[in-house]
């Protein structure tokens, strides 16, 4: 995948990728398991992005997440998703 440096963006890169492992949606993305819709780069959850999207859908000049380096939430409805998945057991 890549050399991890031990570095907080590398540590929540791959627990991103986990969630999509787990059949997790992005939050701006619709999606047959997704619950909600966010726009991107607004939310406090681990399957968001650091970067912010206008409502649009256009980059206007990269303005970071708030929570930029801190997307550590997760919401009921993407525990249900990975309870529910039963190839993972």
């Amino acid at each position: 995948m890549y050399k991890y440096d031990g570095s907080k963006y590398h540590a929540l890169t791959t627990i991103h990728e986990l969630g999509h492992t787990l059949g997790l949606p992005h939050t701006f993305e619709t999606s047959s398991s997704a619950k909600h819709q966010f726009y991107q780069g607004y939310t406090d959850n681990i399957m968001d992005y650091n970067d912010k999207l206008d409502p649009s859908g256009i980059n206007q000049d990269i303005q970071l997440n708030e929570f930029y380096e801190n997307n550590l939430a997760s919401f009921k409805w993407q525990w249900d998703i990975i309870r529910n998945d039963r190839s993972i057991y």
